[in-house]
């Protein structure tokens, strides 16, 4: 919080922050996180790892069983929008990861 009050007063603009909701993380199973990465690569695309902070199903089965999670690539990063798009062919491609 520091440091974004001193980005603020360096902008000349006022910050405000308030706490709305503080949830548990939900951890990918690394063996699955392994398996996606295998996958990843026989389709010729270099792997990287992100930290999600969005609230997938994901959170509530991480409760009863392994997940991971694979992320599709969405026009100008748009995602969880009305305007989010996904190609034919980056679908096809995540489609045959998880084959």
């Amino acid at each position: 919080m520091q440091q974004l009050q001193q980005i603020a007063e360096r902008r000349h603009v006022s910050l405000a922050s308030k706490v709305l909701q503080r949830i548990k993380p939900a951890k990918t199973d690394a063996l699955l996180q392994k398996q996606l990465t295998t996958s990843i690569e026989k389709q010729g695309i270099r792997p990287y790892s992100l930290i999600s902070g969005a609230g997938h199903d994901a959170m509530n089965i991480a409760e009863i069983a392994p997940i991971g999670m694979l992320f599709v690539r969405s026009k100008d990063g748009i995602s969880h929008n009305p305007l989010e798009y996904s190609s034919d062919e980056d679908i096809v491609v995540a489609t045959n990861i998880f084959l």
